[in-house]
């Protein structure tokens, strides 16, 4: 049986996944616990956060994250907004999100991510955001108002730099524009 191109691409994304959970293990040392009124949390907090506190209004998941953090952590589907894009030439996926203004599906009662080892790399990477540029140049924004900032290694910034850099090649003109967007 002839393997489709999707089914090569998901398979090809779920590998690299799973390499970028591994190159980014180690501590941010972004102290949220402490510091935070919560992106993901529904704190009383966030009904009055200035709008420049957040970067997004949603967490963007790369090509086939949404399905492989399903396959993982059993969340249910039902708990991500689904928003069609190209990813090659005549390969449509539905890239997964969530809304940040309601509670995370992963958290739990304690205000902790049951996901944590699986969580979208827009997560990971707050507050460090990319920005698609239209003739494909990839820049960075910090979320200025994130209370944790300070503490925020420049080393792991730059792993999650190098990161975002590394897959921008496999990361379609679409896909961009989709991220950009939401």
């Amino acid at each position: 049986m002839t393997v489709t191109l999707r089914a090569q691409l998901q398979a090809e994304w779920f590998r690299r996944l799973e390499s970028l959970g591994r190159a980014l293990t180690g501590e941010a040392m972004l102290d949220c616990a402490s510091l935070c009124t919560g992106r993901c949390c529904p704190h009383a907090a966030m009904a009055t956060r200035e709008p420049a506190y957040t970067v997004s209004p949603v967490a963007i998941m790369l090509p086939f994250e949404m399905e492989y953090i399903i396959a993982q952590t059993g969340v249910a589907p039902g708990h991500f907004r689904r928003t069609p894009a190209e990813i090659a030439p005549g390969v449509m996926v539905e890239i997964g999100s969530f809304d940040i203004e309601k509670p995370c599906p992963f958290l739990t009662d304690d205000f902790r991510c049951r996901g944590y080892d699986f969580r979208p790399l827009d997560c990971r990477s707050f507050p460090l955001t990319p920005v698609f540029g239209a003739n494909g140049e990839l820049t960075f924004r910090l979320g200025a108002g994130c209370p944790s900032l300070g503490t925020f290694l420049p080393a792991y910034q730059a792993r999650l730099k190098t990161v975002w850099r590394e897959l921008l090649p496999h990361l379609s003109a679409d896909y961009r524009a989709l991220y950009n967007r939401l």
